[in-house]
């Protein structure tokens, strides 16, 4: 894969978990330094980003899926199966569940902003706020192609605010499904056994994918 459309297309925000990385569909991820009251989600387009915009790497559906293939790896004796289960996808380093959904929600709704540059300046910007675009600016002249990259580049942005929301939300949904298919004996399994399936299968698409 050319390494110019990876540059042209760059999400950065306030250090967050690796899993931002898994969730970034065509936005390469980079970190900032944390400062106080730093929540700016920025998304910076740019010469190239045609390419990137259209790269196949959404990872929305492998969270509609996930519901399904949890239910065929708990199949049979789902407790049991439950508990070997997180034992195999714990590895080292386990993600803490709280602050991990917490700051995959914080992501999702904080205060953003997607700019389009030029070769050599700014050429158009958008805010965005937890439901959507909420003021556009035009500080350079632009042409047609310029102002439609940059139209592209705002609803790449949604869609991949909304998969980090449907991420949380999908993880305490399986969650669900392992309390429905384990019992109650199964409850404090639920949500570390979501998370790490969940985090193993978009771990798996990312690599597909190149990430």
């Amino acid at each position: 894969m050319s390494s110019v459309p990876e540059l042209a297309l760059e999400w950065s925000s306030p250090a967050g978990p690796t899993e931002l990385a898994w969730l970034a569909g065509p936005w390469r991820r980079a970190e900032r330094t944390l400062h106080p009251d730093d929540r700016l989600e920025l998304f910076r387009a740019g010469p190239g980003a045609e390419a990137a915009l259209t790269r196949i790497g959404d990872p929305r559906p492998i969270l509609v899926d996930a519901a399904s293939r949890l239910r065929a790896a708990l199949s049979a004796s789902p407790l049991a199966r439950a508990e070997a289960l997180l034992q195999a996808l714990r590895g080292s380093n386990p993600t803490d569940l709280s602050t991990a959904l917490v700051d995959l929600w914080r992501h999702a709704t904080a205060p953003a902003r997607v700019e389009t540059h030029l070769s050599d300046r700014l050429a158009v910007t958008t805010e965005l706020g937890a439901g959507g675009p909420t003021r556009t600016r035009l500080l350079a002249d632009a042409s047609i192609a310029t102002l439609d990259l940059h139209r592209r580049a705002v609803a790449a942005a949604l869609r991949t605010r909304v998969t980090l929301a449907h991420t949380a939300r999908t993880t305490v949904e399986l969650a669900a499904t392992v309390v429905a298919l384990a019992g109650a004996g199964g409850a404090a399994l639920a949500l570390p056994l979501a998370w790490h399936f969940l985090r193993d299968l978009l771990a798996a698409h990312a690599d597909t994918q190149g990430h």
